[in-house]
């Protein structure tokens, strides 16, 4: 910044600093307002490990590979409950295992202050912290708690229901290959029941090879019944160790405790404080630059120098003494004699 600016808004700003100083005063008073206006706030929270492997996985076919990614698993995890609060499903169901469906529906607390309440956040590479703030104590215990249990319901559910998927299907397809078992065999049944067998010598060949023929139906369907009846207990049976794998992939290592006092707020004050104070004074610095841009006045010889491009051979200095008007005698005015 060259001298002739910096003299120039030095000289805006003592002009009139009392309207240059509005917007530090009101970012002043807006963070007195704020900091004493502040309520206590309490803190509950616990921790939940999310390991990627698991002694049953090693033992079972089981496996839940993630893509390879530099992120840690309790980095994802973090990042899952923080997108699963922004859904309108997954918070209703917090709030409705904290008890606070009542308080949704009087109004007295809405979604989006269960969502800004809670968070979850990594701490170290397998454990997800999981926290709750709020103005009630025994409402931030509940919430924190509310929330670990939902994620974890919600994580087992999903996939118990994806490897439960496989023994639904299964278990409707052995429905149909009994019912096409039913048939066949009351098939053969009404044909040697129509058709019995000569007292003396053989079948003709024709019943011979009706009989083989639905014989070989029967036994088809029989193989694709007893089929689909064994792949139907494998899906269960991967449906259970999925389950159980789950629950050891995710499990609570601290439980959410009652806060019984309030979390120290000072450096939070401090920080509100300074930064309303520095966007006051960049309003200041804002408004000055702005009245002097606009300022087409000179009022010295370097202003005439940069505005007319000419040098000054010289200047006369303003004697104020003579110029300042006296201010008149009142009794004199008055016509009162002295």
């Amino acid at each position: 910044m060259s001298r002739i600016a910096l003299i120039r808004l030095l000289e805006t700003f003592f002009r009139r600093p009392w309207l240059y100083l509005i917007p530090l005063v009101l970012a002043i008073g807006l963070a007195a307002f704020t900091v004493t206006g502040s309520e206590d706030e309490f803190k509950s929270g616990g921790v939940v490990s999310v390991n990627s492997d698991t002694l049953l996985s090693n033992l079972s076919d089981v496996t839940i590979e993630a893509p390879f990614t530099f992120e840690t698993p309790a980095s994802v995890t973090s990042r899952r409950i923080n997108d699963l609060l922004g859904s309108t499903g997954f918070v209703l169901t917090v709030a409705e295992a904290a008890g606070l469906v009542g308080a949704l529906e009087s109004g007295v607390m809405t979604l989006d202050d269960v969502r800004t309440t809670v968070s979850a956040a990594p701490v170290g590479d397998a454990l997800v912290s999981i926290t709750a703030t709020t103005s009630d104590p025994e409402a931030s215990f509940r919430l924190a708690n509310a929330t670990i249990d939902s994620f974890i319901a919600l994580v087992v559910d999903d996939a118990v229901e994806q490897s439960r998927s496989p023994a639904e299907f299964y278990d409707d397809l052995a429905a149909d290959y009994q019912t096409a078992l039913a048939a066949a065999s009351e098939d053969l049944d009404n044909f040697v029941q129509e058709n019995e067998a000569p007292v003396i010598g053989e079948r003709p060949i024709d019943q011979l090879n009706a009989i083989a023929r639905l014989t070989a139906a029967e036994t088809f369907a029989q193989d694709q019944f007893a089929s689909a009846l064994a792949k139907a207990e494998e899906a269960r049976l991967v449906a259970e160790q999925t389950r159980l794998d789950i629950d050891q992939r995710v499990n609570i290592v601290d439980e959410p405790g009652l806060p019984f006092a309030p979390e120290p707020n000072l450096r939070r004050m401090v920080l509100t404080v300074l930064l309303l104070v520095v966007v006051g004074v960049i309003g200041v610095l804002a408004l000055v630059a702005l009245a002097a841009a606009f300022d087409r006045s000179v009022r010295d010889r370097e202003g005439v120098e940069a505005r007319l491009a000419i040098p000054i051979l010289g200047s006369v200095p303003i004697d104020r003494s003579t110029t300042r008007r006296r201010r008149p005698d009142r009794r004199r005015s008055s016509g009162v004699a002295a």
